[in-house]
């Protein structure tokens, strides 16, 4: 996982360091030919090297499906029993389909070259739209087949894992497939199988059915087995002087955070939120007092590159969110009432506004968030004390305010969180000393409070995080009266009505807590406090719902670095 938190100071180191993976091939394609693979096949030019397909960095691979001929690239595999694959495609709005089916990846046998272990197909949803399959053949019987994944017509990262079963009767074979770092596809009892990893092809493979148009594929890395996720962390926040962005890694076993070695990254004066999109592959943090959004891709290892045109200009920009199509990014103009939203190119960059964009309905907005399927946009707004709600196009970013927003939230709310079913959203009200709840309506996204609402939450509430069973909500706050600490609130969620039940009395904790995030498995809560310079991390007991202090926390950054914003990236 990568943990990032923002914070602000005159003299920020950023480190990153990357982890040792044992890579088996690797092409970016930034030669600008195929000569890496030990094989092409590009029917004249159809498959080839190009600009045009770059989605990360200069070059690309280019696919062109004119007829029903294969193109693709070849290179051995050295994987034997696992074999593990990722790339970056997007499939352009050019191609057509009938009821046609094509391969973009098959790993074939070592034993025999024209038996495949498993392929990727591209083929026609029931909708019509282009979907993503996997499928895995065992010695006998019929193929298992995944799901369909739609893909729209953005850059995704594919993964996909393969593993032999270690014994004829042992049906412990694994075959899985990820679309943008979401499961796309697990099957985890294969039966044992006669034949090892050989090679993998790459590209176009017997399209049939009509299909036709664009492929484009990059950044194609194999591995024997799927590498653990880059355990990293990062932080951002609101000094007097320079911004920038903090690193750490993240032990897997504890939870605890270690320096990095490396310099930092320069970010806005008083940085006040981050976000990444949800591939994890670009972070961004907005800067209130410089009105930008500082824009990185997230290389291996955690290292942050400056993406080009970055820092962004977005005038009095508060917070930042990334919509999960992961299309379109939004962020809170704080000082001008309104939020601005943009489209991400497949670079990552900020490009044209959302239309429409800059949007008003709003007042001093500080947070946002949309939930989990991206057809809402909750704002909570500092000055008018309400949660404004928008509806958002799928296909332009565009919002539109839903029937009765703004809704009444208490006063000063600092911070809105979606519940990870989006049936469910909660508002920390500063000035009141609790949290709403409420209730979304699928249909129109309007918000009805929950019973019991608004919840008891201590001095100053600020910050919202739910665990991602949906099972746990935390809430931090602020101290009142220095050096009194501050806290973070446990609450149980009533699955059913959203109800909050606190859970024991509060862990006290930090000065100023301004934010909390959750690693993707919910094991690990880290707290961004803006009055000690510090991130405290806790486990989390999903069961008791305690909290235990992961050991060496609190981990302390520069003096004077007030911590705002904390980020996991998956």
């Amino acid at each position: 996982m990568r943990l990032f938190a923002l914070a602000s100071l005159c003299a920020l180191p950023l480190c990153f360091t990357a982890p040792a993976q044992a890579t088996v091939f690797e092409d970016g394609f930034e030669s600008g030919d195929l000569s890496r693979w030990a094989t092409a096949k590009t029917d004249g030019g159809d498959l080839r090297a190009s600009a045009a397909a770059a989605l990360s960095g200069t070059f690309g691979l280019e696919a062109i499906v004119d007829d029903a001929k294969s193109i693709y690239v070849e290179t051995a595999s050295s994987a034997g029993n696992e074999y593990y694959a990722r790339f970056l495609v997007r499939v352009s709005a050019s191609i057509r389909r009938k009821d046609g089916v094509a391969g973009m990846i098959a790993l074939r046998a070592a034993e025999d070259k024209a038996r495949r272990l498993f392929t990727i197909l591209l083929r026609r949803a029931p909708d019509g739209t282009v979907a993503l399959q996997g499928v895995v053949f065992p010695d006998v019987g019929t193929p298992v087949r995944t799901v369909l994944r739609g893909l729209d017509e953005t850059p995704h990262l594919v993964e996909v894992e393969w593993r032999r079963a270690s014994a004829p009767n042992a049906n412990d074979g694994l075959f899985r497939l990820w679309v943008d770092g979401e499961p796309a596809g697990d099957s985890s009892s294969l039966p044992h199988t006669a034949f090892t990893a050989g090679s993998v092809r790459l590209g176009v493979l017997n399209p049939s059915g009509g299909v036709s148009g664009a492929i484009h594929f990059d950044d194609f890395r194999s591995a024997g087995a799927r590498p653990p996720a880059a355990s990293l962390a990062y932080a951002v926040g609101g000094g007097s002087f320079l911004g920038a962005v903090w690193g750490f890694d993240i032990e897997g076993s504890s939870g605890a955070l270690e320096p990095l070695p490396t310099p930092s990254y320069a970010a806005g004066l008083q940085t006040s939120s981050v976000a990444s999109d949800p591939s994890g592959r670009f972070l961004y943090a907005s800067s209130l007092v410089d009105g930008t959004v500082s824009a990185y891709a997230v290389g291996d290892g955690g290292a942050l590159t400056g993406i080009a045109g970055s820092p962004f200009h977005v005038p009095a920009a508060q917070a930042v969110t990334v919509h999960p199509s992961g299309r379109f990014i939004y962020v809170t103009n704080w000082s001008n009432h309104t939020v601005s939203g943009f489209n991400l190119d497949a670079s990552g960059a900020l490009s044209a506004p959302t239309p429409g964009s800059p949007y008003g309905g709003v007042g001093a907005p500080v947070s946002l968030v949309a939930n989990p399927s991206g057809e809402f946009l909750f704002v909570a707004n500092q000055a008018f004390s309400s949660i404004s709600v928008y509806s958002v196009d799928p296909s332009t970013g565009a919002l539109a305010s839903v029937a009765g927003s703004p809704f009444p939230a208490g006063p000063v709310p600092l911070a809105v969180e979606a519940h990870p079913t989006g049936r469910f959203v909660y508002v920390a009200n500063n000035d009141s000393d609790n949290v709403s709840g409420y209730a979304v309506d699928p249909i129109s996204g309007a918000l009805t409070p929950v019973p019991g609402s608004p919840f008891d939450a201590g001095p100053m509430p600020r910050s919202i995080a739910v665990h991602p069973s949906g099972e746990l909500l935390f809430v931090g706050t602020a101290t009142r009266t220095f050096p009194d600490p501050a806290s973070v609130v446990v609450y149980r969620v009533d699955s059913d009505t959203g109800t909050l039940v606190q859970v024991g009395p509060p862990v006290l904790v930090g000065f100023n807590n301004y934010d909390l995030a959750l690693d993707s498995t919910g094991k690990y809560l880290y707290v961004a406090d803006a009055g000690s310079s510090a991130l405290h991390g806790f486990e989390v007991d999903l069961e008791t719902a305690n909290l235990t202090v992961i050991p060496g926390s609190p981990f302390t950054v520069e003096p004077r670095a007030s911590l705002f914003s904390v980020v996991v990236v998956p």
